[in-house]
């Protein structure tokens, strides 16, 4: 039986058509790497309990992050571009939440390309962009010790303030070169055009609280205290008369008060910003993550994680962390908010007249190995809760979660990234999204029937 005769091709003909193949093998998979698709929702129903979710296609890069409007009708965008001689192009984009239609760009300042002398370094604790006054102002964090002032109605800039300071404000509290020089956190009143900014100067050193006015952009009035910690972050009351500093403690080993005996505990400090005086400093008795105002009477204090965690900490029988509820008045302890299965933890926000309280409340575990430990997420969620009645007023599906192998080529376990979540000052709104990673998309909850569940 005769057969034909294979058809022969030159050697380069065949190398030709192998790099082609390589090369696009190389382009789909960079395409991949650059456009990841976004991981499935955690619930396949998409469940939820009195909520609409929106899905908004917002091109989130790395280094964007969002804002909602305080009554949840617009999304502000806090973009930024790093050039090659590494200075920053920045910019604000305001968007409709129903069709993402863009209502407004801001240009932001240019940041130049750092000098060959490195500047102190300043850590920003706390998020960037302020709605403030009831939606009339925009505060932005620029860079160093600047900040804009932004007229919400007119997109234009107002002011700028830069606050005098002097990074060596404790002679005998050394600065370290693996420590930022200073730790600055914001925040702004919710109905009035008031802005704190606490700073801290060195690992050990001098805490200063400085007050805003944002219609006059000039400074009202100064606090200093000792701090002998690390800024978690900073809250003002709705009507701008009260501030709120949570304090990050030191553990064993490391310079702290002689009160101070135990080996997780945040300071809970509280301003009276009229009579510019120190109104309460409380141990808050937590390892606290975040402080919100809940009206004008209450602060939130949301706990970090679950304390001494071990291996199989999933399984273990332990205390759950919760939301504590602390009275200005009193300093103590007033309400206690948390899911009853998986507790409450790292994020607390409540709307401005403080009826509704919400709460970051994943399942969770932490895997310990060695000296490392990697948070597991089962199901990240949020939950709303009504303050007067303490009962579950909505909760959310469960959202998207982004995992990294913990070790280089080991897949065994990962370590889990919560999304970041936003709370409208009205209390009608959420919104979800996942900065530093690639997700090209954000989440608004509307949640259903807010008059009818408030009554």
């Amino acid at each position: 039986m005769n057969r034909r005769p294979l058809l022969k091709l030159p050697r380069w003909k065949i190398a030709a058509f192998s790099l082609a193949v390589l090369l696009g093998i190389g382009a789909i998979g960079a395409y991949r790497f650059l456009n990841p698709t976004n991981p499935p929702d955690e619930d396949p129903d998409n469940s939820s309990y009195n909520l609409t979710k929106t899905v908004i296609a917002a091109g989130i890069r790395d280094m964007d992050k969002a804002s909602l409007s305080p009554d949840g009708s617009s999304v502000l965008i806090d973009r930024r571009e790093t050039k090659q001689d590494l200075s920053e192009t920045r910019w604000l984009e305001v968007h409709d939440t129903r069709s993402f239609r863009t209502l407004a760009t801001i240009p932001l300042p240019a940041i130049p390309p750092p000098p060959p002398s490195m500047p102190p370094k300043v850590e920003f604790t706390s998020q960037a962009v302020h709605y403030c006054n009831g939606g009339k102002s925009i505060l932005v964090y620029v860079s160093g010790f600047t900040f804009s002032v932004i007229d919400a109605r007119t997109y234009t800039q107002k002011n700028s303030i830069t606050l005098p300071v002097t990074i060596d404000r404790s002679a005998d509290n050394p600065l370290y070169v693996d420590k930022p020089a200073v730790v600055l956190a914001s925040s702004c009143a919710a109905n009035a055009p008031i802005a704190a900014v606490e700073l801290v100067f060195g690992p050990f050193g001098t805490g200063v609280t400085k007050v805003l006015d944002l219609e006059n952009g000039t400074q009202i009035s100064e606090f200093a205290a000792d701090v002998f910690g690390y800024p978690v972050n900073i809250d003002v009351s709705p009507s701008g008369a009260s501030a709120a500093i949570l304090v990050a403690r030191f553990q064993l080993g490391d310079l702290k008060p002689s009160y101070d005996m135990g080996k997780y505990n945040s300071d809970l400090t509280l301003l009276d910003l009229n009579t510019h005086s120190v109104r309460r400093r409380t141990l808050s008795g937590m390892d606290g993550a975040r402080v919100a105002f809940a009206g004008e009477d209450a602060v939130a204090v949301a706990a970090r994680d679950e304390e001494n965690a071990g291996p199989q900490s999933r399984d273990l029988p332990q205390a759950k962390p919760d939301i504590a509820l602390f009275d200005i008045r009193t300093g103590l302890v007033s309400q206690r908010f948390a899911d009853p299965v998986n507790g409450a933890r790292a994020f607390v926000a409540a709307s401005s007249d403080g009826r509704l309280l919400l709460g970051y409340t994943g399942k969770e575990w932490m895997y310990r190995e060695g000296g490392g430990s990697f948070r597991q997420i089962e199901r990240a969620c949020f939950t709303i809760w009504d303050r007067q009645t303490g009962k579950m007023m909505a909760q959310s599906p469960g959202l998207q979660v982004f995992k990294t192998d913990y070790k280089m080529l080991d897949s065994s376990h990962f370590i889990d990234w919560r999304p970041t979540i936003e709370y409208s000052r009205q209390g009608n709104a959420v919104l979800v999204s996942w900065p530093g990673f690639w997700t090209k998309r954000i989440e608004v909850f509307a949640i259903n029937r807010v008059e009818a569940l408030r009554k």
